[in-house]
């Protein structure tokens, strides 16, 4: 049986398998050679499931808007469901407060209660066996929980999105200890190792004078105090488990490596690499009964792996992602798709009777062995740059030939082209790399800071722009290493793209949102923001409004100050149907605009512009691995 809809959470199930849960709401049994044992009913409330914890006998569930579901673990049939918007305690609202959308995962079921954030950052105590709510209180995180462990009886340990670390007792809510184990972010797991008495924490930004620059786990003692700590990421950690004995811990995240510690002795050692994945590491499960590798990656792929890290089987799931959407050069509707397989080139259709809208076609398909295609620039001549997952920069012609392919030995992400120069620019772990437009050789390297670079672009001048994991965009001279500039776009920020468009200067990532800077000074001059949950990843102006889409299913609308108007948010449409990537506004036959969405799924949505306003026209998708 094919899993139709993306995993987003995996977990053991005892001798019933793994449990999986995905983005239409949707729970599955797979046995340890992944395949699917049964699957949960259509529901109609399609909204991504997170929060997942098991019994023996029940399943109960927190989606992203907060609604709690309970379903029977032998049949995966929905028991109960509580509504997000009814699961409140009013006197703790503000007036008129809605559920807040988030990816969060903490959630546990002790001595047969439940405890769970709603959607609106309470904490709700539920019985599991008449599923009655019996409290809704005030809970120990002013954030929303991540996780929840119970491995030591006498001592709780809750962890929350904002890097801090709870000890005490949950029946009681009583949590006198609070460690700040991350500065910046989000602590997915925490367990507690009895073979040496202590805590182990992920981090997903790092502390100290290393944050936003290097990260990885923390180990912490029962009165909260900091052991020790190994760094060996430049992005999310989001899992560690233990072997049964706690001889081994395994541990990886966003950077696709499987880590294997060695738990003999108290001192963090990590003993080897067990694989790489061509995509983020979100979920890790040991298989119960053969105690195999269960490895979720973020697109959705579900790998079982041998102790030795060899792949044995793979849970029949068809990735697909639109991560890009560009215009060519001298034909705006000529559209290229950074998609899973390589490039997908689109043409803009108004054959149609309304002269208001535009359809996409597929005009061609572009596959590469390279892997992800997470970035595309359009040249000049209809060729291509395009950027990867497995760290690999390539051009091809207009017919998608390839012309050169330059392996560059850093995690890249992404990439802009000085035509007039001959020159790319590639943002990477190291730093900005400098490539020669002709035969992709390096011709500089750029090392302004010890943060990661995540976003690249070139101003006008050949100047170039470096946006850094720790948030920080800068403006390098075009002919040396000289910091012209430079700008913090947020303490807790982080860059994912940097771009020019009709001489502006834009910026987008994480906990800062759209930024329009001042390409002479750096300054900000407007923000976007808010309405906006998660990672920002990219953004358009277009007569008079501004938009941008976030990983967190969004599209954001605001007014903009460019045209003379108050820079204020108009609204927000959730969900999408998928994290959204890309943005692209495409012209219909009487000039009205219209959006371009595109994100994970494959999916590429188009709205109407009607005075700013997005209007949903119809969905065009990319089926994966088709052809």
């Amino acid at each position: 049986m094919e899993l139709r809809s993306r995993v987003v959470r995996i977990l053991p199930a005892g001798h019933a398998g793994i449990l999986a849960t995905d983005m239409s709401g949707r729970i599955h049994l797979l046995d340890e050679h992944l395949q699917v044992v049964r699957s949960s009913s259509v529901v109609s409330d399609p909204v991504p499931i997170y929060g997942v914890a098991a019994t023996d006998h029940w399943v109960v569930t927190k989606n992203k808007m907060g609604g709690i579901s309970r379903w029977s673990l032998p049949s995966l049939d929905l028991a109960d469901h509580i509504d997000a918007v009814e699961l409140s305690d009013p006197a703790g609202l503000m007036p008129d407060e809605t559920p807040s959308p988030t990816i969060n995962r903490g959630i546990a079921i002790h001595n047969g209660r439940v405890y769970v954030n709603n959607g609106y950052l309470q904490l709700v105590v539920i019985d599991l066996e008449t599923f009655t709510v019996l409290e809704i209180v005030e809970s120990m995180s002013p954030d929303y929980l991540e996780c929840i462990c119970l491995d030591r009886e006498d001592l709780h340990a809750v962890t929350d999105k904002k890097g801090r670390l709870f000890l005490g007792d949950l029946a009681t809510r009583t949590f006198p200890i609070e460690v700040q184990v991350d500065d910046h972010s989000n602590l997915h797991r925490v367990r507690w190792d009895h073979r040496h008495e202590r805590f182990w924490v992920t981090q997903d930004s790092g502390d100290g004078s290393l944050g936003r620059i290097s990260n990885g786990v923390t180990t912490i003692d029962e009165d909260g105090q900091k052991i020790d700590s190994l760094l060996f990421a430049t992005d999310d950690v989001e899992f560690l488990e233990f072997t049964p004995d706690q001889r081994w811990v395994y541990a990886g995240g966003f950077e696709g490596e499987l880590k294997l510690f060695d738990n003999a002795e108290p001192q963090l050692h990590i003993e080897r690499t067990v694989a790489r994945f061509e995509h983020n590491i979100i979920d890790f499960v040991l298989g119960p009964l053969t105690g195999r590798l269960i490895v979720l990656t973020q697109d959705g792929r579900i790998t079982a792996l041998d102790p030795e890290g060899f792949p044995v089987a793979e849970a029949n799931f068809r990735r697909q992602c639109v991560w890009d959407l560009q215009s060519d050069f001298h034909d705006p509707d000529r559209v290229l798709a950074a998609t899973d397989e390589g490039i997908a080139e689109l043409r803009i259709d108004r054959s149609g009777p309304r002269t208001d809208q535009v359809a996409v076609r597929l005009v061609a398909r572009h596959r590469y062995r390279h892997g992800i295609t997470r970035r595309v620039v359009p040249l000049e001549d209809g060729g291509w740059i395009g950027v990867t997952r497995n760290d690999v920069v390539y051009r091809c012609s207009s017919d998608g030939t390839s012309s050169w392919l330059s392996p560059l030995n850093s995690r890249l992400f992404t990439a802009d082209v000085d035509e007039q120069r001959g020159r790319v620019l590639v943002s990477a772990n190291e730093g900005g790399l400098e490539l020669d437009l002709t035969d992709g050789s390096l011709l500089d390297k750029i090392v302004v800071s010890a943060s990661p670079v995540w976003a690249a672009a070139y101003a006008p001048d050949g100047d170039r722009l470096l946006g850094g994991r720790d948030g920080v965009v800068r403006r390098i001279s075009a002919d040396n290493h000289h910091v012209r500039w430079e700008t913090e776009t947020g303490d807790e920020s982080y860059s994912k793209r940097i771009w020019y468009a009709d001489d502006r200067l834009w910026v987008v990532g994480g906990g800062s949102g759209l930024n329009e800077l001042d390409e002479v000074t750096g300054a900000i001059l407007h923000t976007f923001s808010e309405f906006l949950e998660n990672t920002v990843e990219d953004g358009v102006a277009v007569d008079g409004f501004v938009y941008a889409v976030s990983y967190g299913q969004q599209l954001g609308v605001y007014l903009d100050p460019a045209a003379g108007k108050v820079p204020e948010a108009l609204g927000m449409l959730e969900p999408m149907p998928d994290f959204t990537k890309a943005l692209l506004v495409a012209r219909a036959s009487d000039g009205t605009p219209n959006l371009l969405v595109g994100g994970r799924g494959g999916w590429i949505r188009t709205y109407r512009l009607d005075d700013g306003v997005p209007h949903r026209v119809r969905d065009f998708l990319l089926s994966p691995d088709e052809g």
